[in-house]
């Protein structure tokens, strides 16, 4: 039996052929060019008889690009001619795609590829860097780096945590906090955050922070989060929804009097001696100036008389690529 026809933008395939690293980038408020390339799945000439739906012969047209940024009005490409089975066609004429200068240089702009044959309609969302890397080929913008040995950074600590002689990802020390030890009123609020305030520059794309952790908990009792503050630690926000690697892996439970409530966290998969990596999106802070706060919670029961060796904490950086927009 036949497959569908399977189009597929240009984009994607340079996007898998690099890493996954975006091959197109668009100068905010200049025109960029597209093609979209469309397979015919069909593996033979014969027509078949139910319906038209099932024509060997594609007729990719119109195609529309249709952004997510004002005028949300799509751009059609009218030039696509017939494609026969077991081949494959772009469209003649190219997309030009005019990003506003509005869009911030670093973001990264939404469009959707629908594609209409007679073979049904498709859709496919593509994502389009605006601007260039500053210095083509560059290393990733080191923003913070943060190895407790040297103290890069000022901290305030406060409930346990201090900077530790013993396990660490690199060097000799790492923060660690855990349980008082004590037999009974065992709880504690146990936090690590940034006294100043780190600066995100305006035109950094793909900022990651990342650090490398031991989280021993008592699994369910004891755990640990991070959250972000923008407005100089007035307030604060959790950080789990934008954790690209290394994500909470539990809910504190509610049956215990462990300060965070009951809530998701890491908790109850951590190792003791061996080190896990973090990775967080702050590209929606771009722009912005941001407060790191790691924060520990730990309930009645002593869990370092079981064993548990509490939260190690170790090599927090943040990078970027910086990227320039113009016409030149």
């Amino acid at each position: 039996m036949s497959s569908c026809p399977k189009p597929g933008p240009l984009l994607d395939q340079r996007k898998a052929e690099n890493g996954g690293k975006y091959e197109f980038q668009i100068d905010s408020n200049a025109p960029g060019y597209y093609a979209v390339y469309c397979a015919n799945g069909f593996q033979t000439s014969e027509v078949p008889t139910n319906d038209n739906s099932g024509m060997a012969d594609v007729r990719p047209n119109p195609v529309r690009l249709i952004p997510n940024f004002p005028p949300k009005s799509d751009q059609t490409s009218p030039t696509f001619d017939s494609i026969a089975a077991g081949q494959s066609g772009t469209n003649t004429t190219p997309f030009q795609i005019q990003i506003p200068a509005s869009l911030r240089c670093g973001s990264v702009a939404t469009l959707q590829l629908q594609l209409d044959t007679n073979a049904g309609r498709f859709t496919l969302p593509i994502r389009v860097q605006v601007g260039r890397p500053a210095q083509a080929g560059a290393p990733l913008t080191t923003i913070f780096f943060e190895d407790v040995d040297n103290a890069r950074a000022k901290w305030k600590k406060k409930g346990g945590f201090e900077a530790f002689q013993g396990p660490a990802k690199s060097g000799t020390m790492s923060f660690h906090t855990e349980d008082p030890g004590k037999d009974d009123n065992d709880n504690r609020l146990s936090l690590l955050f940034t006294k100043k305030q780190i600066t995100i520059p305006q035109n950094a794309g793909q900022v990651r922070l990342s650090f490398f952790h031991i989280f021993n908990f008592e699994p369910g009792y004891d755990g640990g989060v991070l959250e972000i503050s923008s407005d100089g630690g007035d307030t604060w926000q959790d950080a789990g929804s934008l954790m690209l690697a290394g994500g909470y892996d539990g809910h504190v439970t509610t049956a215990s009097n462990n300060p965070l409530g009951d809530a998701f966290a890491w908790t109850a998969r951590g190792k003791a001696g061996v080190f896990s990596q973090v990775v967080v999106d702050l590209s929606s802070f771009a722009g912005s100036q941001i407060k790191l706060r790691f924060k520990g919670g730990f309930d009645n029961a002593s869990g370092i008389k079981e064993g548990f060796t509490g939260w190690f904490i170790d090599d927090i950086q943040i990078t970027a690529v910086l990227y320039s927009c113009g016409t030149t």
